[in-house]
């Protein structure tokens, strides 16, 4: 376990080159660990531990420790690097149409980080031999927009809900949209894959998120892309880290992965890897769900057994982000910021990041970054670099007359702290599940990140931490220790099922996960 870290904010300003910017983002560490003892334990550095701890400071709250399993603090924002390249491996933006919840864009005005405005209208097909096919794809584009509204409005007046689920592709269907060509899928694979549904997630949940009181919103800002986007986003959290916490600073404790959490009416225990211990009044825990649905920390007692089942229902969305380099500027019409979208079999969505790293680095080559979701995100993972490199051959060549140089893979799927890019949120689950999943345990444990809010991403994980952290300065203060609701019904937790799981208001799969798991039980 270590603590302390080396200020590096002027030098990713100063940087000229990935190994400079490397060498900014690090963190110097010397073997202290002081203080075991704090009123609030924070488990994790990514956003939402990073945000609690800011929220902490603000309501007079500075006994705490930070521990974090990586040698630096971001999680998914800041991942590392590889072959001489920066790499990320999550989203963010904010939303200006809902002030009181862009808690992201208040940090990221108060830490200076530049918004930019990109506008999904930049956007380009193209085929696999690179004729633009924007023509028939935004025409296209129209007319699913069109029975989306029509699903909206049956939608919002209560002619569907939970009890008629499926995932968005086959809700489409049901108003009249059929895929004809590559162009209709990549058009499809845009509007539900590229940001917030892939093919197996909820439409439920896909219209609420578009229709529902936290509606995604028109001037929604996405931020500088790329590798300025990846700049970007080592500046922000490294500033939300010395809000907090001074240069030599033994409540945060870095490169330590927790192991065990044990907790009691009265407080907080925790091991990590190395056998030191931390205790605390309360702690919250914003480890990623594949942490608990991997069983990689052990909690005593464990968690009860309803929390432990809808943990495992709602799934890790897998994404991969494969950045390739070129040897020189595959586009030279001056666009910025770009998105293109494959019509192809390969259903990848990518954008580049030409000026910015140019402006940043002074050089003259592309960084382009593809977005692969679900499962060829796991095969892209799993095969070898060169399959990798060989693949994106065939597609830029076909496409633009020019090959990668090399290619780096942000392999968070299979990586034990991430499991995968963000929380999804599967056909049939209710509102009454995700209360349960958000709820805290023995009002000592709570929980944060991305998966415990609607939206996903950064935004959301900057929602979480804030409203956790308040929810844990009201619980030390007597006051009530709950979640706000996202429905009216009320969740019992039950440490094994005792008279079937619908008297829960869980979904047919959680059902299925009861039945399944009533003999292990007892």
């Amino acid at each position: 376990m270590r603590s302390s870290h080396a200020r590096a904010d002027a030098n990713v300003a100063k940087s000229h080159d990935a190994k400079s910017f490397l060498v900014a983002l690090a963190i110097v560490h010397v073997a202290v660990a002081a203080k075991t003892n704090a009123k609030v334990l924070i488990l994790g550095a990514g956003v939402a531990g990073l945000q609690a701890a800011n929220t902490l400071k603000e309501k007079g709250v500075d006994d705490i420790i930070l521990i974090e399993a990586e040698d630096h603090v971001g999680g998914r924002l800041v991942t590392g690097s590889a072959a001489g390249m920066p790499t990320d491996s999550a989203f963010w933006e904010t939303d200006t149409k809902y002030p009181e919840r862009n808690t992201l864009g208040q940090m990221l005005e108060q830490c200076n980080v530049d918004l930019a405005n990109i506008g999904l209208s930049t956007r380009v097909f193209v085929d696999e031999y690179g004729k633009d096919v924007s023509t028939q794809a935004e025409a296209r584009m129209k007319e699913l927009t069109q029975k989306i509204n029509k699903l909206k409005t049956d939608w919002t007046t209560g002619l569907l809900n939970e009890s008629a689920d499926l995932n968005m592709h086959a809700a489409v269907r049901l108003y009249g949209w059929h895929p004809q060509n590559s162009v209709d899928v990549a058009v499809e694979g845009w509007v539900f894959d590229s940001f917030l549904a892939p093919t197996e997630q909820s439409a439920a949940n896909y219209l609420y998120l578009y229709a529902g009181p936290n509606a995604y919103s028109a001037n929604q800002k996405y931020f500088s892309t790329g590798l300025g986007e990846v700049y970007s986003k080592a500046k922000l959290v490294n500033c939300m880290r010395d809000l907090v916490f001074s240069a030599s600073d033994e409540r945060l404790v870095l490169g330590a992965r927790v192991t065990d959490v044990s907790y009691t009416s009265s407080g907080v225990t925790v091991t990590v890897d190395g056998g030191q211990t931390y205790r605390g009044d309360y702690a919250i825990v914003t480890f990623s769900l594949a942490v608990f649905q991997r069983e990689s920390v052990a909690f005593q007692p464990p968690l009860p057994y309803a929390k432990r089942l809808v943990m495992n229902e709602f799934p890790m969305i897998p994404l991969t982000f494969v950045w390739a380099r070129f040897d020189r500027l595959v586009d030279v019409d001056g666009t910025r910021y770009r998105f293109y979208v494959f019509a192809n079999d390969h259903r990848l969505n990518w954008h580049w990041a030409r000026d910015v790293w140019a402006s940043v680095q002074n050089v003259t080559y592309d960084i382009i970054r593809f977005w692969i979701w679900g499962e060829q995100a796991l095969r892209i993972e799993r095969q070898s670099y060169n399959e990798t490199l060989r693949e994106l051959n065939e597609l830029t060549t076909a496409a633009f007359g020019v090959a990668p140089v090399s290619v780096n893979v942000s392999s968070v799927n299979y990586d034990p702290l991430y499991g995968g890019c963000c929380r999804g949120w599967p056909i049939g689950a209710t509102f009454a599940e995700f209360d349960l999943l958000r709820a805290p345990v023995a009002d000592r444990v709570f929980f944060a990140g991305d998966a415990y809010q609607i939206p996903i991403y950064a935004r959301a994980a900057s929602i979480s931490g804030k409203e956790t952290a308040s929810i844990v300065v009201d619980c030390m203060n007597g006051k009530s220790c709950a979640y706000p609701k996202f429905n009216n019904q009320t969740v019992t937790e039950p440490p094994c099922p005792t008279g079937g799981a619908v008297q829960f208001g869980l979904s047919l799969a959680s059902v299925v996960i009861w039945a399944l798991a009533f003999a292990a039980c007892y």
